[in-house]
């Protein structure tokens, strides 16, 4: 197997100015970068997701800017299927790794989600309130439940071994009774914001507090179907 050095890069990870170092690779000295995407998601050397949100929010507005020059004389069926298939998926890929509760990149997420429905509607008014109304005419979930839905849908299919990933010292079962389903997780402790917000420590409050039905189903359409009822009350 050859590789090429010209596509590798390193990237020196950390919050207080850690040293770079210099690396080479097949005679070549690599290219130090701060941030790199690998299999679509975009890394950073303070691991947090801005990049990452700011790169798909890009995308998606570029998208949505076709779509709307391509698509203005249509219905709100048309428009709202075009949104569902062509610019929220890239508003989603990966969602369970970089969910993030950082409000600024949330608003960034959000207002394209905002836009596409003011383009569905045709309906620009200012109006206190509009842009709510016109979500809830279209039944589009807030971007935030569905990734708490896709977050907690990848724990059930962990759990139930659906996808290769193994459960490692992540996933403990509680041994004392609490109220609620007794398929609980015991809570990871975590001494790093960055760390409690990533995906077993973020997810694994969610599922606790799943009714005991919803753990229970037999299949992960039931299981979506039922957390899908619950989050969304």
């Amino acid at each position: 197997m050859s590789f090429n050095p010209s596509k590798c890069v390193t990237m020196t990870i950390g919050t207080r100015n850690p040293p770079k170092h210099i690396y080479s690779f097949c005679g070549e000295q690599l290219q130090s970068v701060d941030s790199h995407r690998y299999l679509g998601v975009c890394f950073n050397n303070t691991l947090t997701w801005n990049d990452h949100v700011r790169e798909v929010c890009k995308k998606a507005q570029r998208v949505l800017g076709l779509v709307r020059r391509n698509l203005w004389g249509c219905n709100v069926h048309v428009k709202s299927t075009a949104y569902s298939t062509l610019i929220r998926p890239l508003l989603e890929y990966a969602a369970s790794v970089w969910d993030t509760p950082i409000q600024s990149n949330n608003n960034q997420l959000n207002r394209v989600q905002r836009q596409a429905a003011r383009f569905c509607k045709n309906n620009y008014s200012r109006e206190e309130g509009t842009v709510t109304k016109i979500l809830a005419e279209l039944e589009w979930q807030p971007l935030e439940t569905r990734r708490k839905i896709k977050k907690v849908s990848m724990l059930y299919k962990i759990r139930h071994g659906l996808v290769d990933i193994s459960l490692g010292s992540h996933l403990v079962h509680q041994t004392r009774e609490t109220r609620g389903h007794n398929k609980k997780f015991r809570q990871i402790r975590y001494k790093t914001r960055r760390y409690g917000d990533t995906f077993f420590p973020s997810t694994i409050p969610i599922w606790n507090n799943l009714s005991t039905a919803t753990v229970n189903a037999a299949t992960i359409e039931a299981f979506k179907i039922q957390v899908n009822k619950e989050l969304c009350n």
